[in-house]
Protein backbone atom coordinates (compact mmCIF):
# COMPACT_ATOMS: atom_id res chain seq x y z
CA UNK A 1 0.00 0.00 0.00
CA UNK A 2 1.44 2.79 -1.27
CA UNK A 3 0.60 6.75 -1.81
CA UNK A 4 1.69 6.67 -5.16
CA UNK A 5 -0.39 4.16 -6.19
CA UNK A 6 -3.35 5.69 -4.98
CA UNK A 7 -1.98 9.29 -7.11
CA UNK A 8 -1.42 7.43 -10.29
CA UNK A 9 -5.00 5.85 -10.61
CA UNK A 10 -6.41 8.89 -9.56
CA UNK A 11 -4.17 10.49 -11.68
CA UNK A 12 -1.57 9.59 -14.18
CA UNK A 13 0.00 12.78 -13.76
CA UNK A 14 0.51 11.77 -9.97
CA UNK A 15 -0.70 15.04 -9.50
CA UNK A 16 -3.35 14.68 -6.50
CA UNK A 17 -5.72 17.45 -5.82
CA UNK A 18 -4.82 19.32 -2.25
CA UNK A 19 -7.91 17.49 -0.09
CA UNK A 20 -5.91 14.36 -0.95
CA UNK A 21 -2.51 15.28 0.14
CA UNK A 22 -3.00 15.10 3.89
CA UNK A 23 -4.40 11.55 3.49
CA UNK A 24 -1.45 10.36 1.21
CA UNK A 25 0.90 11.89 3.92
CA UNK A 26 -0.51 10.61 7.01
CA UNK A 27 -1.17 7.51 8.45
CA UNK A 28 -4.69 6.06 7.72
CA UNK A 29 -4.55 5.02 12.07
CA UNK A 30 -4.51 8.70 12.09
CA UNK A 31 -8.44 9.20 10.91
CA UNK A 32 -10.47 7.02 12.93
CA UNK A 33 -13.39 8.68 12.50
CA UNK A 34 -13.04 8.33 8.64
CA UNK A 35 -14.29 5.20 7.85
CA UNK A 36 -12.83 5.63 3.64
CA UNK A 37 -9.94 6.30 5.66
CA UNK A 38 -9.27 4.25 8.86
CA UNK A 39 -11.04 1.08 6.87
CA UNK A 40 -8.57 1.57 3.46
CA UNK A 41 -11.84 0.26 1.53
CA UNK A 42 -9.87 0.96 -1.52
CA UNK A 43 -6.98 -1.50 -0.70
CA UNK A 44 -9.98 -3.98 0.50
CA UNK A 45 -8.84 -3.69 4.01
CA UNK A 46 -11.69 -4.08 6.66
CA UNK A 47 -12.09 -1.31 9.19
Amino acid sequence: MSDADQKTYDNPSNTPPPEELPYADMEPEEFPDDPDVAGETESGTPG
